[in-house]
């Protein structure tokens, strides 16, 4: 009879994300101990609480929040999911916190790290990490991030308005994005140096492995890339690309740097370029984008608004394809009453 039940839930499943939801609570109640893949963990707007995403891509559920250690305030997760960034609300310190299979260790402090930064962004390979405050004007760069962060240098951006900033995977280099439009390249001896300036929608991202700068900029919609950002840059590729319809871009890059991922918050498209063949290939999406945070490889999290499935962009093909993580709701379980009438859990 068993064997038949399971059967017949099998064929009733039209998608692979309900199929796994089953599967998932069927698994919790017999063998507690069973833990899904774990895709990513996924961190809320607020960056307040993380959830794990577990499962395989397009059959997978984001599950219960995990519990963070007491006194964690904002919580940024590195690529690779090796450890986290957060800010300790108590004692007013910025702190290092290992992650193992999704579950996080002790916290460590940063020495002379800014304690509430209001931008955070790790280079690609999470190893480093730059920090902005815009009340005290200061841009930090963090190295040796997994493991034992340190301050390499920091340079004062007092000047600057800015609404988005990158590290090169090496550290020597940052770039910054102002409300106004405007890149800068950003160097451990010097001040912050023009390089152009964009209209909206715009996004920046270093390219792995490397100084070079992809830049996604509006009005005449293109994607360009700059090399040698540390010296003196220059133009290596230009591609235009179709207008984009939203408040702010969207960039990220593939794991190996030879392509760029890209589209617009409010959007309904994604585009993969080719920086080799300059080639551009777009996806229509079920859904409106709203971030993209790498989950690994070339996964990318596309929307995971509270209370609705996550979607899931993946870009290792050049055509992509879209999957989503069922919210799967806290799990009520049965009391089992054993010999002597006592309800067991």
């Amino acid at each position: 009879m068993a064997t038949f039940l399971l059967k017949r839930h099998t064929l009733l499943c039209g998608a692979a994300a309900s199929c796994w939801t089953l599967a998932v609570h069927a698994q919790t109640q017999n063998t507690p101990d069973l833990r899904a893949p774990l895709v990513g963990l996924i961190a809320n707007s607020a960056h307040t609480s993380l959830r794990p995403i577990q499962g395989v891509p397009g059959a997978s559920t984001v599950g219960e929040p995990v519990a963070l250690p007491q006194g964690v305030g904002r919580v940024y997760v590195a690529p690779g999911q090796q450890g986290a960034l957060v800010e300790m609300r108590r004692g007013a310190m910025l702190g290092w916190m290992p992650l193992s299979s999704g579950q996080p260790g002790i916290v460590s402090p940063i020495n002379g790290a800014m304690a509430a930064p209001d931008l955070v962004r790790f280079g690609s390979n999470g190893n480093n990490a730059v920090l902005v405050s815009q009340s005290s004007g200061l841009l930090q760069v963090l190295t040796r991030t997994v493991g034992a962060p340190q301050i390499a240098w920091q340079s004062d951006t007092s000047l600057l308005n800015i609404a988005e900033a990158v590290v090169s995977d090496e550290g020597s280099v940052a770039a910054l994005r102002t409300t106004a439009g405007e890149v800068y390249s950003v160097t451990a001896s010097g001040a912050p140096k023009p390089i152009l300036r964009l209209e909206t929608p715009a996004a920046i991202r270093f390219l792995p492995g490397g100084t070079s700068l992809a830049v996604l900029g509006g009005g005449a919609p293109r994607v360009i890339v700059f090399d040698s950002l540390d010296g003196q840059p220059s133009t290596r590729v230009t591609v235009a690309i179709p207008a984009l319809a939203g408040a702010s871009g969207l960039l990220e890059t593939s794991a190996d740097g030879q392509s760029v991922i890209l589209g617009a918050t409010g959007g309904r498209t994604a585009y993969r370029i080719d920086l080799g063949s300059q080639t551009v290939r777009s996806l229509d999406l079920p859904v409106s984008l709203s971030r993209m945070d790498r989950l690994s490889g070339n996964q990318f999290l596309i929307s995971a608004n509270p209370h609705e499935a996550a979607w899931i962009l993946m870009a290792d093909d050049p055509d992509m394809k879209v999957g989503f993580a069922q919210l799967v709701p806290p799990l009520q379980r049965t009391p089992v009453v054993a010999g002597n009438g006592a309800a067991v859990r």
